[in-house]
C-alpha cells in the first residue's frame, strides 16, 4: 500500500513528505524505504527541480543517521552534478549539499568543486548566512577538499560584521575549526570574534 502511495507522488510532495520525515526523525523504516527506493528512481531524480533535489538528499542524509541501513543516495548527489542543477543552488543549498557530502562520507571532487566555484558567485557568496558558512567549512574540512579561493572568500564572509554576530558558539567552533584543518585562514575570523 506505501509503495502504491509513494508512486502518486509528484517529485515536490516526495520531497516534502522526506523532509516532514526527516524533521520528524520517523521511525517507520518500511515506509523510508519505499520512499528511498521512490526518490532515487533515474526518472524520479531527471526530475527533481533544484529545491527539491536539495530536499531529498538532506532528508536522505539526515533519515540515513537514524536508519543506517539505507544506501547511500549516490543518484542525488550524481544529479547535483547537472549545470543547471548547480547553477540554481542558492548558498543555504550549497551548504546543505556539503553538509550532506560531508555527512554521508562522499568525496564527489568533480561535485565539491562545481559547488566551489558557484559559491563563489557575486551573487551566491554575500548570502551566506553564518550557519551556512559553518556548515560549508566544517563540511569541507571533514572531507578534507581545499580550495583556497573559496575558503579565503568564505572565512571574509564568515568575518564581516552582519555575519559574525550571528554566529552560534558551536557554529563559530565549527567554522574555525574548518578553517584550521584547511590550512589555517582563521586567525582574521579570530580576530574579528575577539
Amino acid at each position: 500500500a506505501e509503495a502504491a502511495e509513494a508512486q502518486r507522488l509528484s517529485t515536490n510532495g516526495l520531497s516534502t513528505l522526506l523532509w516532514g520525515l526527516a524533521t520528524l526523525r520517523t521511525s517507520n523504516a518500511d515506509l523510508v524505504a519505499v520512499l528511498f527506493r521512490r526518490v532515487t528512481d533515474p526518472n524520479v531524480v531527471a526530475q527533481l527541480p533544484p529545491n527539491g533535489l536539495v530536499g531529498a538528499l538532506w532528508a536522505l542524509t539526515t533519515l540515513r543517521i537514524t536508519h543506517p541501513s539505507l544506501p547511500l543516495p549516490l543518484p542525488l548527489v550524481e544529479r547535483a552534478l547537472h549545470p543547471d542543477v548547480l547553477a540554481a543552488l542558492t548558498a543555504r543549498q550549497v551548504a546543505n549539499v556539503v553538509w550532506a557530502l560531508a555527512t554521508l562520507g562522499v568525496r564527489n571532487e568533480e561535485l565539491l568543486a562545481g559547488l566551489a566555484s558557484h559559491a563563489l558567485k557575486l551573487d551566491v557568496l554575500p548570502t551566506f548566512t553564518a550557519q551556512g558558512l559553518a556548515n560549508t567549512i566544517w563540511g569541507y574540512a571533514t572531507l578534507q577538499y581545499r580550495d583556497d579561493r573559496l575558503l579565503a572568500a568564505l572565512a571574509a564572509q564568515a568575518a564581516t560584521s552582519e555575519v559574525l554576530v550571528t554566529f552560534t558558539p558551536q557554529g563559530f567552533a565549527n567554522t574555525v575549526w574548518g578553517l584550521a584543518q584547511l590550512g589555517g585562514k582563521e586567525e582574521g575570523l579570530l580576530t574579528a570574534g575577539a
